[in-house]
């Protein structure tokens, strides 16, 4: 690693006790973490650091041990960032934008003009051709990626700042949840016909838990097979919904 990626991340190997309880690596960042993505083949880590500028996406290769700092110049305040599940492209969101980049090429391919004031998260279809962004001003924002640069579509389903998202990888399912005591989980049908537009459908209000400190979910999981949705709750539990 050159000295600017050494001084945002240290790799330290686990000692006795931590290898007993299962940790065998550790990752020492200079920042604190507020998001990580894995690739879809499990050999890469990228991870996005608070208030770290033009450091705040790194990317870590497993098997090598090597790590990379992807940008140069701060370009907003990072949001997170995520792999495309089957392009070598990354998706980084910065409060009002999400750009893509071609990590081969190493450039900028699209940037996406969201509406929105601040945003929260992104989630990418199993498929790959479409997008869905959270956001705190309480919108969900869907985008075509083979369709255009602005938004498919908008959609207001809570009432309070939307924290997590995530799609169903084998059901057209996706759901959402956020500062609003209550999940929703939502049909979002994608067709091989690219004339046919994707159909979404808001299909049911799930109870969430109380409020903590004006927050509720913090975080959405699908079961990889089942239609069972797993939810990371401000009151410190986690509740799995079938």
């Amino acid at each position: 690693m050159d000295e600017r990626t050494a001084a945002c991340v240290q790799w330290e190997r686990a000692d006795a006790l931590q290898w007993a309880r299962g940790v065998r690596l550790a990752l020492a960042h200079f920042r604190p973490l507020t998001h990580v993505s894995w690739h879809a083949k499990g050999d890469y880590l990228c991870v996005t650091l608070a208030d770290a500028a033009s450091r705040a996406v790194v990317v870590h290769q497993l098997s090598r041990r090597r790590s990379q700092l992807p940008f140069r110049r701060a370009k907003g305040l990072v949001q997170c960032a995520l792999f495309h599940p089957h392009r070598p492209q990354l998706l980084v969101a910065t409060q009002r934008v999400v750009r893509v980049y071609d990590l081969v090429k190493q450039e900028l391919v699209r940037k996406l003009q969201t509406g929105a004031q601040w945003i929260s998260g992104l989630a990418v279809h199993p498929a790959g051709d479409n997008l869905l962004v959270s956001s705190y001003d309480r919108k969900l924002v869907w985008f075509d990626l083979e369709l255009s640069a602005r938004p498919y579509q908008t959609l207001r389903l809570h009432g309070g700042a939307v924290r997590a998202l995530a799609f169903h990888r084998r059901y057209p399912l996706f759901a959402s949840a956020g500062d609003d005591p209550y999940l929703v989980v939502s049909h979002g049908m994608v067709y091989n016909d690219l004339l046919q537009n994707p159909l979404l459908v808001p299909l049911k209000q799930l109870a969430g838990p109380e409020r903590r400190a004006e927050l509720c979910v913090l975080g959405l999981r699908w079961h990889p097979a089942q239609p069972w949705l797993l939810a990371a709750a401000a009151d410190h539990t986690l509740r799995l919904y079938a």
